[in-house]
């Protein structure tokens, strides 16, 4: 008798799903990587590592390299040796600017 909206509708449930939201609920999620598929290669996790050695971290950043399986026991000890020499030479650039810095400023020779 009366015309009602179905806006109006008290009864009708606002939560209800469509057909095409139920397709988007129903699709299957793609599956996680297995765990024996590295997320890096060997090769990049190689390069990632000494960036983070010679451009970042210095010899603070040798753990990481010994955590990393990406090299052999023995690259490990040679670049750990290298990673340390490079570091005590980058120090006394360092050192050698600041003392030639301050000679500059004090005028003491």
């Amino acid at each position: 008798m009366s015309n009602t909206n179905d806006s109006s509708n008290p009864y009708k449930s606002s939560n209800a799903i469509d057909s095409s939201n139920a397709k988007e609920l129903t699709e299957p999620v793609s599956p996680a990587p297995k765990k024996s598929e590295p997320l890096l290669d060997r090769q990049t996790t190689r390069i990632v590592m000494f960036v983070v050695l010679f451009g970042v971290t210095g010899f603070l950043g040798l753990p990481a390299l010994w955590i990393s399986k990406s090299f052999t026991p023995s690259e490990k000890i040679f670049w750990s040796i290298i990673n340390t020499i490079y570091t005590l030479i980058l120090i006394g650039i360092t050192a050698a600017i600041c003392w030639w810095s301050y000679r500059q400023i004090f005028g003491t020779y």
